[in-house]
């Protein structure tokens, strides 16, 4: 991914203006630095943005061992790794040895969601360092922005103050998400072991989108169609239905209809 050896770092920011005599004159720019970085490929000093006083940057190098702190490796590895926008954005996701895994009571199928920490670094002051745990594995722009609006969790780092230091706050911080695997996969295993008949579903889906409290005959319609199609989710879509005659079946078609319908 080159994303070893960048030593991103800041400068003084310098202003260059042309004088009257044809020459330059360079100014300080108060308060203000430019960040630096070595290309991986030219090895060539780059600008990357400016910053004030007291940004400090988070190497790249830092970002991959924080992973490494916060998950032993023996059971988890870093998945992918890059950097977008020339550099200025960067992105290492791992995957957590734990998947979320919940098995059908009718069909013994699996359904399995895989869980990855994803570390996003900025080295241009526009954005904190960031971590958050997310079903979704980042590759491109698109699947960033996928897992972020994904994330069960999500921590954040202003670039300011000691680095290392920074670091071990973050760490500590999503070591504690952790428990929110193992509190999902048991509220989801309730909800199999509930078992509903099909009366029941279509008054829970109409009380949920809010059929009987339509103020106008068009406003119905409308809540009526959309219950209607997630109650097909819930006996048709093959996504939902080996959970079919369970609370859990319900719940994944209604999420059905939000994320995809």
């Amino acid at each position: 991914a080159h994303l070893r050896g960048w030593n991103v770092r800041k400068e003084p920011l310098v202003a260059t203006v042309a004088t009257e005599d044809g020459g330059t004159l360079n100014l300080p720019v108060p308060d203000r630095h430019a960040v630096i970085r070595d290309n991986p490929i030219s090895l060539k000093p780059e600008a990357l943005g400016v910053v004030g006083n007291r940004w400090t940057p988070f190497q790249n190098e830092d970002t991959t061992a924080l992973l490494s702190a916060i998950v032993d490796e023996g059971g988890a590895h870093i998945e992918t790794a890059g950097a977008l926008r020339g550099g200025r954005d960067t992105f290492v996701t791992m995957k957590l040895p734990d998947s979320m895994e919940f098995r059908s009571p009718t069909t013994g199928e699996l359904d399995v969601t895989e869980l990855y920490i994803n570390v996003l670094n900025n080295h241009t002051g526009e954005s904190p360092l960031r971590g958050l745990i997310s079903p979704v594995r980042i590759v491109c722009a698109n699947t960033q922005r996928m897992a972020e609006n994904a994330a069960r969790s999500t921590v954040s780092l202003r670039h300011t103050g000691n680095p290392q230091a920074r670091l071990a706050e973050i760490r500590a911080l999503l070591g504690l998400t952790f428990a929110y695997r193992d509190a999902f996969v048991a509220q989801c295993e309730t909800l199999i072991a509930r078992s509903v008949d099909n009366v029941v579903v279509l008054d829970v889906i109409q009380d949920v989108f809010g059929v009987n409290s339509a103020t106008t005959e068009k406003q119905a319609t409308i809540r009526k169609e959309t219950a209607l199609t997630v109650m097909d989710n819930y006996e048709q879509s093959p996504t939902v239905r080996p959970f079919f005659g369970t609370a859990f079946g319900v719940y994944n078609a209604v999420t059905e209809y939000l994320d995809h319908q």
